[in-house]
């Protein structure tokens, strides 16, 4: 079971959103068709004109502003249109504060762990509640369990995380204490 907890986690995205009110009303709708399991949403440029009803191209525009705000980040999919696209929902970092990956690179690189650093610079992390979620699709298990766990779990205590959940490949989860 996980420990993510949707409205919460939601709640501090929109609060976090520092984008215009387009943007947000975009943005409250991503939300609400968001996993009740994980902070990520699945729908297609289509899919968010006809609820939001705005122009397609104000709608793309939104998007953008998000992704430049840090509030969504792309993690699959196609490129607009009737095409799905996955994007995960993050709580912005406040300006001039480093991102808890960041932190996570910099403590691995600082350690000698180059290849656990650059295994997380093709992930997403964050720290909620105690608890660090790294998520990367397409990244495999058994490359994290072989070369990293270790390295990033050591890491993960630096940031104040007490565990540590990864969600990988084809929506593979492995949980650790640290």
């Amino acid at each position: 079971m996980s420990d993510y907890r949707r409205q919460s986690h939601l709640a501090a995205v929109v609060r976090g959103a520092d984008v215009s009110p387009c943007s947000l009303h975009v943005l409250e709708v991503l939300c609400r068709f968001s996993s009740f399991d994980r902070p990520e949403v699945s729908l297609s440029v289509d899919q968010v004109v006809r609820v939001t009803r705005r122009n397609r191209r104000t709608v793309q525009r939104a998007l953008a502003c998000l992704r430049e705000a840090g509030v969504l980040e792309g993690v699959s999919g196609g490129n607009g249109g009737s095409q799905t696209r996955s994007y995960r929902l993050c709580v912005a970092a406040k300006a001039g504060s480093r991102s808890v990956r960041d932190e996570l690179i910099r403590s691995c690189e600082a350690a000698g762990r180059v290849g656990a650093a650059l295994w997380l610079a093709k992930v997403s992390a964050e720290l909620r509640d105690g608890c660090l979620y790294i998520s990367g699709d397409g990244l495999p298990v058994g490359q994290l369990r072989d070369q990293h766990q270790a390295a990033i779990e050591l890491a993960a205590s630096g940031v104040g995380a007490s565990a540590v959940e990864f969600y990988v490949a084809n929506g593979g989860r492995l949980r650790s204490t640290v």
